[in-house]
């Protein structure tokens, strides 16, 4: 999926943020747990488990949610998205991923797909 957007970004770089993916990564799973009836995930959760992240950079992106069948449908919807096209002096970009295995070889796939720009005058450190 990351070579996706970055073939899809050109000659653009594509500055990758894996501490940011990691943090998104627990959240895709409260999602999923919320989908399935197992725990509720309030605004509330939800809002304090990217507050850290919205201290330091515009986060641009969302979750996305499908049946995993095969890999093509799932990359045409990272690319509508759009969110390859962000482009700026300090712009990342996060993909955190979480699968749910159920019997008979169905997998609930969850995407978080976003670009990140870091609000922090000359800063290039990433949330710890």
């Amino acid at each position: 999926m990351q070579q996706e957007i970055e073939s899809l970004r050109g000659h653009r770089p594509t500055d990758w943020n894996r501490s940011v993916a990691a943090k998104l990564r627990p959240l895709l799973k409260r999602f999923e747990e919320d989908a399935n009836g197992t725990k509720a995930l309030s605004k509330e959760e939800h809002d304090a488990s990217l507050e850290r992240v919205r201290a330091t950079y515009k986060l641009v992106g969302f979750p996305m949610n499908v049946s995993f069948t095969e890999i093509q449908p799932l990359l045409d919807k990272i690319r509508n998205t759009n969110i390859w096209m962000s482009d700026g002096p300090k712009m990342q970009f996060v993909l955190a991923t979480y699968v749910h295995a159920y019997p008979n070889n169905v997998c609930s796939v969850w995407v978080y797909v976003a670009s990140l720009d870091d609000m922090r005058a000359g800063a290039t450190a990433s949330v710890d």
